[in-house]
């Protein structure tokens, strides 16, 4: 990677932050509420999540999660690993479990002595067998055709390119974690898995509107606070 390509990502990603940090804590919330409905109109209430605990301006998804939790779903977030891989590890979660700071950057993570690999979240969904017909689903919106997914991983973005390009904030967490996914998934018949980036509205970018390299994790589904939609 050279130098000139990361100082551009650097630029796109000081003027995305500086965008975000003009949003309310009441504008995020609100947006909060909204991206929890469009959430559960499209994910089965019983899929396994892997979700994340969202940074100040983030896309709120912590009312979905609780919703989630809260009726027949299961939700993992995102540990870091002590010794340093940027491979992450998936900590059981529900409202009731405690969030503390991470070890090695400011990030909160449940209170899991023991979490687990994307491997084992993958194992875990494969057993699920889920119904297209969704009693929680609203009787306004069309039934699926597809079986939903068993295993959904919403990835943090600070923007999206229509082309499925993600900005990250520049770690390369998610881009090393689900470097491998592919593979995972054939290794476990029947799995179907989303993963879907989210970000605010106005950070779905056209094509071009910052530097991707080969490494960059693609993402063919996002969700803002209106919808969940294919890229």
């Amino acid at each position: 990677m050279s130098d000139a390509v990361q100082e551009q990502k650097q630029q796109v990603r000081r003027r995305l932050r500086a965008s975000r940090s003009q949003l309310s804590p009441q504008e995020i919330a609100r947006r909060g509420l909204m991206l929890r409905d469009a959430l559960q109109a499209h994910i089965n209430p019983q899929a396994v999540v892997a979700g994340y605990v969202p940074f100040p301006g983030e896309p709120d998804v912590m009312p979905f999660l609780h919703a989630h939790s809260g009726l027949y779903g299961t939700v993992y977030l995102p540990m870091i690993d002590s010794t340093g891989s940027r491979k992450l590890r998936w900590g059981w979660w529900n409202p009731g479990i405690a969030l503390q700071p991470g070890a090695l950057i400011p990030v909160m993570e449940p209170a899991d002595d023991c979490p687990g690999s994307l491997d084992d979240l993958a194992a875990q969904a494969a057993q699920l067998h889920l119904d297209a017909h969704d009693p929680w689903r609203s009787p306004l919106l069309p039934e699926p055709t597809d079986p939903p997914a068993q295993l959904v991983i919403l990835v943090p973005a600070l923007a999206i390119d229509t082309n499925g390009a993600r900005m990250g904030q520049g770690g390369g967490f998610y881009d090393t974690t689900l470097a491998g996914l592919d593979q995972l998934i054939a290794e476990h018949p029947g799995l179907r898995c989303e993963v879907i980036a989210v970000v605010h509205s106005g950070e779905v970018l056209d094509p071009g509107s910052f530097p991707v390299e080969d490494h960059d994790l693609r993402v063919s589904q996002a969700a803002t606070e209106y919808r969940v939609f294919t890229l």
